[in-house]
């Protein structure tokens, strides 16, 4: 995801908490990246809303007024965890995950235009 980022104009940066977060034209992406598989996908989802809400709060100074959350997963929630889906957007937490043909992210939420080259959905 650094990568694409970093193809796409954005500046990643990371610290020993945060995935990874970058400055966009409308705010601040903030992203968690969470390894998982069909079996501890749930367990994972809620650490890493859990971390976004975290470091939202403790690091309000470095991300800025305006941040727009991103819970990245391995792989796409299968249809008994597709309700995550709703939960997260009612959180205002994009999903996304590796999609399987290319090396890229896929989500089935709706996403900044500035984002259309890291996320596949525009």
């Amino acid at each position: 995801m650094a990568e694409a980022a970093e193809v796409a104009g954005f500046e990643p940066r990371f610290d020993d908490n945060i995935d990874m977060f970058f400055q966009t034209p409308t705010g601040t992406l903030l992203a968690e990246m969470k390894s998982c598989w069909e079996l501890n996908l749930h367990t994972q989802f809620r650490r890493g809303v859990s971390q976004l809400f975290e470091y939202e709060y403790v690091y309000s100074e470095i991300l800025g007024p305006k941040v727009f959350r991103a819970l990245i997963l391995e792989i796409k929630p299968i249809e008994r965890n597709t309700w995550l889906f709703d939960y997260a957007k009612h959180l205002d937490i994009l999903v996304a995950w590796k999609s399987e043909l290319v090396d890229s992210l896929e989500t089935s939420m709706d996403i900044p235009h500035s984002l259309c080259d890291i996320i596949k959905k525009c």
